[in-house]
């Protein structure tokens, strides 16, 4: 029974002084790297917004330095800014749903000016995500992510516009083709694109009556 009791009191590490090394003392790298993330993760929020307006200054210098005028940079940095503002928080803390309700509430513009405006600000977290996303993780605990994503990034109306495919011309179209001048060149390339499916439309050649002249149109076209 002495022997156990002995073992086990062995065994549980001797509690070290508040100032010694924690490398020093024999504390393994694992408990050393997570302790420090801990204190990391509880830092004061004025040393977040100090590491924010730095870095935010560092991306208008590397913005001006790309070539980009004073009166860009500005756009850029207006609506990082003013989302930080609405919220009292840095960057790295605002999520996709606080970008959702700012737009989609008191942050509400014309459509346009929306969609400059979460461009600015998905560019800004590019270069946060490039440069600092590390450094951020380390310092404050916090992963360095866009609150924009597919489901609330804004679409120009012609990102919607679907391409299909023409259908292979009918034979009325094959027949009206071969009836205008300069037809029969016309319906053989439709049929040759026809038989290796590809439908795309052409260019109609020049009219043999008048070189350099288009033929009239006609409805295959």
């Amino acid at each position: 029974m002495e022997e156990s009791e002995t073992r086990r009191l062995a065994l549980l590490p001797t509690r070290a002084s508040q100032n010694d090394d924690p490398l020093s003392s024999g504390m393994p790298l694992v408990d050393v790297f997570t302790l420090h993330g801990r204190r990391s993760a509880s830092s004061d929020p004025a040393d977040e917004r100090a590491f924010f307006l730095d870095v935010l200054a560092e991306y208008q210098w590397a913005r001006d330095a790309a070539g980009l005028m004073p009166g860009t940079i500005d756009k850029l940095v207006k609506p990082v800014i003013e989302l930080r503002d609405h919220y009292a928080t840095v960057p790295w803390r605002i999520e996709p749903k606080h970008l959702d309700r700012y737009f989609a509430g008191v942050g509400k513009r014309a459509r346009s000016t929306v969609r400059a405006k979460i461009t600015n600000i998905d560019g800004f977290y590019a270069f946060l995500e490039q440069r600092y996303a590390g450094e951020i993780s380390r310092l404050f605990g916090a992963a360095v992510e866009s609150p924009v994503d597919p489901f609330n990034r804004p679409r120009h109306r012609g990102d919607w516009v679907f391409y299909a495919p023409l259908a292979p011309p009918s034979r009325a179209k094959m027949r009206y083709a071969r009836s205008t001048p300069g037809g029969a060149s016309v319906s053989a390339s439709l049929a040759a694109n026809a038989a290796t499916g590809d439908t795309r439309p052409r260019s109609p050649p020049s009219s043999p009556c008048c070189p350099g002249r288009s033929p009239p149109r006609s409805r295959y076209g």
